[in-house]
């Protein structure tokens, strides 16, 4: 059987409700807050699949008219809000995909999710993939981990009071010790929902902030490298993807 998961930060009830009515009523939806832990609040979805047989055959498996309304519904945020970070988790049995996207042109989304397919093809053997959608290159690239180059720490989140838009976002002291363990394995990117460059290795919690130790790989580039360091010295929050958790 189906299931999907969503969880989203920043995205209207209304929102939510009229994006899960794309899936069939037999489709089991789970939803959920999603918490980026990190010193900024971005907009944000993430959609996990769980359904058998997926691997090569998405949009045959899911059904191609909800793909296309999917992408559809993605297009139109971001043309909307000019900020759209996209996760897509896709678990068939003990195979996992993970595609990320982050961009503010519709015409990108429409390119990556007519694509998804051919790349979820040519990593069945896999047992986890990642791939991040390179907006020069106009198609997804695989993650390729490897040794640490270089470490880096700093701040993932704190207790102060974050506003986005007309919304204040704030996360309590309880919730960064509880969840702080969920930090390790999570993956640095550029950017919120951008490619992934690393990972962290350690996290903990002190004087009212989770602080975070990781490494970038030796394969990341000089180039991805300086983006990652002007992003930290220009004030901007570190993007450590996505964690899920509920707040009630």
């Amino acid at each position: 059987m189906t299931k999907i998961i969503i969880a989203t930060e920043g995205w209207t009830k209304e929102e939510i409700n009229d994006l899960t009515q794309i899936f069939p009523k037999e489709f089991p939806i789970i939803q959920k807050n999603l918490a980026q832990f990190v010193s900024d609040v971005e907009v944000g979805i993430v959609i996990t699949f769980i359904v058998s047989g997926v691997v090569g055959g998405l949009s045959g498996k899911i059904g191609s008219d909800i793909w296309d309304k999917l992408k559809e519904k993605f297009s139109q945020k971001s043309k909307e809000d000019k900020n759209t970070s996209i996760g897509l988790e896709i678990i068939d049995g003990e195979k996992v995909r993970k595609l990320s996207l982050k961009t503010e042109n519709p015409d990108l989304i429409q390119k990556a999710f007519d694509t998804i397919s051919e790349v979820l093809k040519n990593d069945k053997n896999e047992k986890e993939v990642k791939h991040h959608f390179d907006e020069e290159k106009m198609s997804w690239i695989k993650v390729e981990e490897s040794e640490f180059i270089k470490t880096v720490t700093g701040v993932g989140a704190t207790t102060k009071p974050v506003k986005k838009g007309n919304k204040i976002y704030q996360m309590s002291l309880e919730i960064l010790q509880k969840y702080a363990h969920t930090f390790v394995g999570k993956p640095i990117t550029i950017g919120h929902g951008g490619k992934e460059i690393g990972k962290i290795t350690k996290s903990w919690v002190e004087d009212d902030k989770l602080y975070y130790e990781g490494g970038i790989y030796k394969t990341a580039s000089q180039e991805d490298i300086l983006k990652f360091e002007n992003i930290v010295k220009n004030g901007g929050g570190v993007s450590i993807a996505y964690s899920y958790f509920d707040t009630q």
